[in-house]
């Protein structure tokens, strides 16, 4: 897998941030220092387009016993080639939305040494803990980096759900939100967790021109995609046929970079399944007697007796003759 960068470059244009508005915006400043500090020590992994691991539609209540962070501080990159759906970015009080396309998602343990005034009301409620995380990203084909004006948050404890209209009412509008932007259908499974503001004058210009409620609800739309990619993360990578490899950085081109003060190219993480445990028993690559279309089957969660593991992508039924059917993704 090659590598991304991502981390290296944005801690540039954050850092920059930072000193830029530290005289205007000083709270907003302050917090982009602790954002910088928290991505230059976190350990970094790179993930597959759209930071996608698992099909997301077959998690479940036990798969979230498997969430926790592998580090303290964790950053997982990943690109979005395209937008996959004709809806998927509607205009927003009439401003067109372009795709973000090099994203990170920052995530930091509950006892993590960034303090927040936002973080401690949330401990207050859950005092177990759980996973805070922000999203660094680009918009367009730019390389210019940007720092969400909010944060998530998923408590230790947190429940998988099947939202549909009648629990829209309970979910503090995030619901209306994800339909409104197509990002959700009904009887749509999701993972309960917070979003707030983050940089406190960055979010206020925003309500300002939004509203108070849209404003929050926008903050559920950008950190969606972060927080997906996180859980999928966490939880594959606590399976017990899962494991990690090192890509080293270059330490000639790190040189390099130190004599024009550049941050140095980093070490990365990518995922790796153990040899000979990608498939478990009795789970077949053929046909069954209903005899489906050719799918691919997304990498998904297998519970045996005495281990949970991940079950890698597969073509399945290759050879039937009632075709292929086409998701969002293309067989090579």
């Amino acid at each position: 897998m090659d590598r991304l960068n991502f981390s290296s470059s944005a801690l540039i244009v954050i850092r920059e941030l930072s000193d830029t508005f530290k005289d205007v915006y000083p709270q907003s400043s302050s917090v982009l220092k602790e954002v910088c500090s928290l991505l230059e020590s976190s350990e970094k992994f790179i993930l597959p387009p759209y930071g996608e691991l698992l099909d997301r539609g077959t998690r479940r209540q036990e798969h979230m016993d498997l969430f926790h962070l592998p580090f303290p501080v964790t950053a997982f990159e990943y690109t979005v080639p395209t937008a996959r759906n004709p809806n998927e970015l509607k205009d927003i009080s009439g401003l067109p939305q372009e795709v973000s396309t090099r994203r990170i998602s920052l995530c930091w343990s509950h006892d993590a040494s960034f303090q927040y005034e936002g973080f401690t009301k949330l401990l207050d409620r859950y005092p177990d803990g759980g996973v805070f995380f922000t999203s660094l990203y680009t918009q367009g084909d730019s390389h210019t980096w940007h720092c969400s004006d909010g944060f998530g948050f998923v408590a230790k404890d947190a429940a998988v759900s099947s939202l549909d209209s009648s629990t829209r009412g309970s979910h503090s509008g995030a619901y209306r939100f994800l339909l409104d932007a197509g990002r959700a259908k009904p009887n749509w499974k999701g993972v309960s967790w917070y979003a707030r503001p983050l940089l406190p004058e960055f979010f206020s210009h925003r309500a300002n021109i939004r509203g108070q409620a849209d404003a929050f609800g926008d903050l559920q739309l950008d950190l969606m995609d972060e927080c997906g990619a996180m859980l999928d993360a966490c939880i594959v990578l606590n399976c017990d046929n899962a494991d990690t490899e090192i890509i080293p950085a270059p330490q000639k081109l790190n040189r390099k970079r130190a004599t024009t003060g550049k941050p140095p190219l980093f070490d990365y993480r990518v995922l790796v399944l153990k040899p000979g445990s990608g498939q478990p028993p009795g789970d077949s690559h053929g046909g069954t007697h209903r005899s489906p279309r050719t799918h691919v089957r997304r990498a998904h969660l297998r519970r045996l007796k005495d281990r949970t593991v991940l079950v890698r992508s597969a073509l399945v039924n290759p050879d039937n003759a009632k075709g292929y059917v086409s998701k969002d993704y293309e067989i090579r």
